[in-house]
């Protein structure tokens, strides 16, 4: 009869299992930075939010997407008070737990008036110029530039980055723009900018992630979900789906 009372409850906190995952709010903590994550109620939430919610949508678990500042979500995400963290390179925020399979990828590019014949080759070509760039948002190969120049400045990455970065460069009160390539391409198609700013050079590419916490209140959670994105990664569909959320955003 013991044996019995003990395989029953074994059996009831089995059934438990499914509906305590499920009850984890699944919060992914991310900053507003279109074309890959815009106003997140619209229906163009920008292309790394569709293709979450396309890796989750048949399952259990709805992703819950925070707008933060870029460091406090990082943080947010190692405490465990967040799920996942979208979208870092693994050099932005090497404590947290990655998947497999990245969800993107993303380069640095130099942006300056189309007159303007500068090219980047090394991080030394910057020294005498004056770039701006979204705080917390400088590449890693580029910080040792900080202590050795005063002519890099951190702006708040903010809806208006964009708009109020390029009326700098238009009106020549700086020299260059650094930013996510696929930022900047977006809102000169938006604004009908091609014609006055042009690339000038771009760093090497980086991969991004749908990164998860390493919180280990959270294990089993944070194992179930990065075996759904690595399963949905190779999926024959998931790619065609990818292929297509793509091209609404001309990417």
């Amino acid at each position: 009869m013991k044996l019995l009372q003990i395989a029953y409850f074994v059996l009831f906190l089995w059934a438990l299992v499914p509906i305590c995952r499920a009850n984890v709010p699944f919060t992914v903590a991310t900053i507003d930075w279109c074309p890959y994550i815009c106003d997140i109620n619209s229906d163009r939430p920008g292309v790394l939010v569709e293709i979450v919610r396309e890796v989750y949508k048949n399952t259990e678990f709805e992703p819950e997407f925070l707008v933060l500042p870029w460091s406090r979500a990082i943080r947010e995400v190692e405490s465990g008070k967040h799920m996942a963290l979208l979208a870092p390179a693994k050099s932005e925020a090497p404590n947290l737990l990655y998947p497999k399979h990245p969800i993107g990828t993303q380069r640095f590019c130099f942006f300056s008036r189309q007159e303007d014949n500068w090219q980047y080759r090394l991080p030394e070509d910057i020294a005498q110029r004056k770039v701006v760039y979204p705080v917390d948002g400088l590449p890693l190969e580029l910080r040792y530039l900080q202590s050795e120049t005063n002519q890099l400045q951190g702006l708040s990455f903010q809806d208006s980055f964009e708009g109020q970065t390029s009326e700098l460069l238009l009106q020549g009160y700086i020299d260059s723009i650094l930013i996510t390539e696929s930022s900047m391409l977006y809102f000169q198609y938006e604004h009908k900018h091609q014609n006055k700013i042009r690339t000038s050079g771009c760093l090497a590419e980086d991969e991004l992630y749908l990164a998860f916490t390493p919180s280990g209140l959270h294990t089993g959670e944070v194992k179930l979900w990065q075996d759904i994105h690595d399963n949905a990664a190779v999926s024959p569909e998931h790619q065609k789906q990818v292929a297509i959320i793509l091209a609404r955003y001309g990417l």
